[in-house]
């Protein structure tokens, strides 16, 4: 059973966020399986990584997929709505865990506010991104109807086509 329109337009949001952030997409692109088992199969952190822009914007990504959601439907955008909402938890819940890596690797603890002042940076590029970037997002939504996987060439052409 392929995801819902929905689903599909929430993972291409984190999908165009990865490619134009530079973050970059595996072969294996978009996996839409069901609404329960969906995902983007972004580039892994690379093991030497400390950079503290690539974290921020890897968690932008993670992010753009719930603001896009937000943004559809007219929800307010608050911290406390992705932390509770059973829909958008995951994303916000990885984002503090991307952070928590980055701030591991530099061998530092971080404090609230410092993660504060990070997850609202990555939230302002991920809210940017989904701006500038809704028509690529609604056409690799509806390029991915009734597919269960969607790959990064695939998603990339469409990127490329809507920002000609």
């Amino acid at each position: 059973m392929a995801a819902s329109r929905t689903t599909r337009y929430h993972e291409a949001a984190h999908a165009v966020a990865a490619h134009v952030l530079e973050i970059g997409l595996k072969e294996e692109g978009m996996i839409l399986d069901s609404d329960s088992e969906a995902w983007v199969a972004v580039v892994d952190i690379a093991a030497n990584e400390t950079g503290e822009d690539w974290f921020i914007r890897r968690v932008a990504v993670k992010l753009a997929g719930p603001l896009a959601m937000c943004r559809l439907r007219g929800e307010k955008l608050e911290w406390d709505i992705l932390r509770h909402s059973s829909e958008y938890h995951q994303d916000f819940e990885d984002s503090l865990g991307i952070l928590g890596e980055y701030w591991r690797r530099i061998g530092d603890g971080a404090s609230r506010e410092q993660i504060d002042e990070q997850m609202n940076r990555a939230g302002c590029i991920a809210m940017e991104c989904v701006q500038k970037n809704q028509a690529a997002i609604v056409a690799v939504a509806a390029a991915a109807e009734k597919r269960d996987r969607f790959s990064r060439s695939e998603i990339i052409a469409i990127i490329q086509a809507c920002q000609q």
